[in-house]
């Protein structure tokens, strides 16, 4: 939760908003059919979203990439989001990307609930 709050504020350098929701869900088949590894069954899925600009298709499918930036200054070790995506991933559990150009970004985790 660091790692992408710490990076949505990063990219609303002038402001902006940061929103968390918590929503109880069931994964389902179809779900868990675009999703390796997860469980079916009960789950927690946390959206964070941010109001910042968004990026470009080029940039979306590097954006969990170690060492990855699109910052002309280093911030930190550039781990943040591989970091993240790693240990979502690793755990049989599932994190999305849905991103508009222009309009923010928004990163969705779902865990199972235990």
């Amino acid at each position: 939760m660091m790692n992408l709050g710490t990076n949505a504020g990063l990219v609303m350098p002038h402001g902006g908003c940061l929103s968390i929701q918590l929503d109880a869900i069931e994964v389902d088949a179809a779900f868990a059919a675009q999703h390796a590894n997860i469980r079916l069954g009960p789950a927690a899925r946390i959206t964070v979203r941010d109001t910042g600009g968004g990026m470009s298709r080029e940039i979306q499918e590097r954006i969990f990439k170690p060492f990855f930036t699109t910052r002309p200054q280093r911030h930190g070790n550039e781990l943040g989001l591989a970091v993240v995506h790693g240990i979502i991933c690793d755990s049989g559990d599932a994190i999305t990307l849905y991103n508009e150009l222009g309009r923010g970004s928004t990163s969705t985790i779902v865990l199972p609930v235990v």
